[in-house]
């Protein structure tokens, strides 16, 4: 049996009430005030991020192919990371270039 024939065929399906009525929500907000030339390629709000997931305000959990650079590195919240965000805020949180 090869590899193909051994997994199963996963197709995609978006949940019936996607995006979910707390996006729909939160993109009544966003329309009402945000300009209009902040650009957003999909209908969904992040509430948690998790490694290579993504969880919404509704609860849909999606894997994040658009993340930022850092994150694709990492993945979102590793606990490394976070531990070294947390060490910094709590000795200083802000520099300025021109008075650090």
């Amino acid at each position: 049996m090869s590899v193909q024939e051994s997994r199963p065929v996963l197709e995609p399906k978006a949940p019936a009430d996607w995006p979910g009525p707390a996006n729909e929500g939160h993109t009544t907000l966003r329309r009402t005030y945000v300009a209009r030339g902040v650009y957003s390629a999909v209908p969904i709000f992040a509430a948690r991020g998790e490694g290579a997931q993504l969880t919404d305000v509704d609860g849909h959990v999606y894997i994040d192919f658009a993340a930022g650079i850092g994150t694709l590195a990492v993945g979102h919240c590793h606990p490394r990371v976070v531990e070294a965000i947390v060490r910094q805020a709590q000795s200083f949180s802000r520099r300025a270039c021109m008075t650090t």
